[in-house]
């Protein structure tokens, strides 16, 4: 096989590094946008639910909105229900399920801290039928409902049941109006440029981990090969520290995302929030892993042309 020219090498060198630059500024654009607008659209679609209180919500026809129950008077958060909560809408046959049924985990003794304000929160969510009938624009009453059994009080605390009931009255819009209002469309599309720029640089990763790894088959053998155990030693240091780092980034990844897409929002974010807030520094961390091990693999390939 012929030999790859100074003027290819170039240009693969350059088209890489603008790729690179490209994937790196799209994650700096993309992520600023998709936490401010993971806020707005988390502040349009989960909302905190009071026992007893009225609650009013605008959305339309298939969206899903996330409903969180307030407890204040819990233990560390445990909570029993047999039936989950539903969401009972005039006009729709079927209840909706927001809530899952969820068995008791707690016995006679529960272990908590002097942190713990028992307050916590139930929640779900819910994706409203596109066969509701009626005008695109119009109130659509409902009732979110259930049982929720849960431990309360001091050092001899008891089980308390709360028969749960809700009254929702939505207001269904045109889904267009919905995409604006709700800030999905900048959402989705902040997303979509983050997902992109994760690939991509995820993909970058793999290119230069393969590269190293074939570019390895065509280097003779230095002359003076270094011991085949020092060398399996300083692999297995170089690749815990590729794993360690790769950890830490992703964990300090994880907890930026989740704390700047909620933080001074009371209720939980959306699920497809919450998914992205683990799925992108999942994949940073992983694109981070495979640099670092074929930067290794070349860094060993440079040193044994050099010892020839």
């Amino acid at each position: 096989m012929a030999s790859e020219t100074p003027r290819t090498r170039n240009n693969r060198h350059t088209l890489s590094v603008g790729l690179l630059l490209f994937a790196l500024l799209g994650l700096v654009v993309g992520t600023a946008g998709y936490i401010l607008s993971a806020r707005n659209y988390s502040s349009h679609n989960a909302f905190l639910v009071h026992n007893g209180q009225p609650l009013k919500v605008t959305t339309a026809r298939g969206e899903n909105i996330t409903l969180a129950l307030q407890i204040n008077d819990g233990i560390s958060g445990y909570w029993a229900s047999d039936q989950g909560l539903e969401l009972r809408l005039d006009g729709v046959d079927t209840p909706l399920l927001v809530v899952g049924p969820k068995e008791q985990t707690w016995g006679s003794t529960i272990t908590t801290s002097s942190k713990d304000t028992g307050e916590f929160t139930v929640a779900g969510s819910v994706t409203l039928p596109s066969s509701i009938s009626g005008p695109e624009t119009r109130p659509l009453s409902g009732t979110l409902s259930g049982r929720i059994v849960y431990p309360s009080g001091g050092i001899l605390f008891q089980d308390k049941a709360l028969d749960i009931s809700v009254p929702i009255q939505i207001q269904l819009i045109p889904q267009g109006s919905q995409l604006w209002s709700g800030g999905r469309l900048l959402f989705d599309i902040f997303a979509g440029l983050d997902l992109l720029c994760g690939v991509l640089l995820l993909l970058l990763a793999v290119w230069a981990l393969l590269r190293a790894i074939f570019g390895k088959r065509g280097t003779r053998e230095s002359s003076a090969p270094r011991d085949s155990w020092q060398q399996f030693k300083d692999w297995l240091w170089a690749l815990g520290g590729g794993l360690f780092l790769a950890a830490v980034c992703t964990l300090l990844l994880v907890g930026l995302f989740a704390g700047l897409t909620s933080a001074g929002i009371s209720t939980p974010a959306p699920d497809d929030v919450r998914g992205l807030n683990l799925l992108m520094p999942g994949i940073v961390g992983l694109s981070v892993l495979l640099g670092l091990v074929g930067a290794m693999l070349k860094d060993e390939s440079q040193k044994r042309t050099q010892a020839r």
